[in-house]
């Protein structure tokens, strides 16, 4: 049985493992984020959430939607570059759309 990849993050105080996302669900996630490259769209509260959630562990916790709200509140900016973190991670720094997303700080 293969593990996908993981790589540890450190934000502000927190620890976030970031696991690569499933093939299929990166390949929805690839789309959209094109997709914003090009339009200029900022993503969705829900989209955010759903990569997070699917994809991250904060301090040794798996990430639900009770964690996610709480670990989250007033940390709006932790939360996009840790969604940064992960769209890097998962699609390069060079061959990715991370840098172009509609994502600023």
């Amino acid at each position: 049985m293969q593990v996908r990849e993981q790589t540890t993050v450190f934000i502000g105080d927190n620890t976030y493992l970031i696991t690569a996302l499933e093939a299929t669900y990166g390949l929805d996630v690839l789309n959209q984020v094109q997709k914003m490259a090009l339009t200029g769209d900022s993503p969705s509260s829900a989209f955010v959430k759903e990569v997070i959630m699917k994809s991250v562990t904060v301090n040794n916790l798996q990430m639900n939607e009770k964690l996610f709200n709480t670990h989250f509140s007033k940390k709006y900016k932790e939360m996009f570059e840790l969604f940064e973190k992960i769209i890097a991670f998962n699609f390069g720094e060079e061959d990715g759309p991370n840098q172009d997303s509609g994502i600023s700080d």
